[in-house]
């Protein structure tokens, strides 16, 4: 949002060509204004709600440059979620955030990844919570990674927020503000902290149609620290509504529809 600001107060000066001003004063403020409410009624400038990076320590969103991501050796889980009306047929995901699952609301195959084609378009069954949710076909999904499969959790990864918006798939927050699981998580779960679920039957030491393979990861997988404190930080939202400037592909397909 302050990048975006920071540009239209860059193009007004240029526009009013008046000498060099601090971005924010009155006069560029008004300026941007206009530009804003110019863009907006264009088409060309649009409101959303977006994913944050969230430090659960300090409760406050931080942005991308107050993130840093760190490589490091971890586990994978892995999850068998049976498939609706296919006795004996489950589509296995891994992750190594099992406790995120709790909000999945699909999962996501490759469309010419053959061992699914006749899954796509099906529904499977989320272990631990039993909602069903849709298999879909999306070029997210990498054949040559893991199962080919991809659990979907469009509230806590901006990969599958993207997935999510094309697919119009519902967005479950299972996160407080302190990265403990909220009241969208099954009854057991709530107030549960997100690495204490790992060690729980969600992470797979129990029941629930989990099978849980521990081992170290030879990639390894990258974790987000919040530059402010050190915490791990987490994808949470959708919760900001951001303005937004439309991409020239964006437009093209509005222009298409004859918007």
């Amino acid at each position: 949002m302050a990048a975006s600001f920071a540009n239209c107060a860059v193009w007004a000066h240029r526009r009013t060509g008046k000498k060099e001003r601090f971005t924010l004063d009155d006069g560029l403020s008004k300026a941007v204004t206009k530009v804003f409410v110019q863009l907006h009624k264009e088409g060309l400038m649009y409101r959303d709600k977006r994913l944050v990076n969230w430090d659960p320590k300090l409760h406050t969103a931080i942005s991308d440059l107050e993130v840093e991501q760190r490589e490091t050796m971890g586990n994978m889980w892995f999850f068998k979620y049976p498939v609706e009306g296919m006795d004996g047929v489950t589509i296995t995901v891994g992750t190594t955030r099992p406790e995120t699952m709790l909000g999945d609301t699909a999962v996501a195959v490759h469309p010419d990844d053959e061992r699914y084609t006749d899954l796509v378009g099906k529904n499977c069954v989320l272990p631990l919570v039993g909602r069903s949710i849709t298999i879909v076909a999306d070029d997210y999904a990498d054949p040559e990674k893991g199962s080919g499969a991809v659990k979907i959790t469009p509230a806590h990864d901006f990969n599958d927020f993207e997935v999510g918006t094309r697919h119009n798939l519902e967005r479950i927050n299972v996160l407080d503000e302190n990265a403990a699981l909220n009241e969208n998580a099954p009854e057991k779960y709530r107030g549960m902290d997100r690495f204490e679920a790992r060690k729980s039957d969600c992470g797979g030491y129990g029941r629930g149609g989990a099978s849980r393979k521990n081992r170290r990861e030879p990639h390894g997988h990258p974790l987000w620290r919040s530059f402010r404190c050190c915490c791990r930080a987490v994808a949470y939202g959708p919760m900001v509504r951001s303005m937004l400037i439309r991409s020239r592909s964006q437009r093209l397909r509005l222009l298409k529809r004859g918007k």
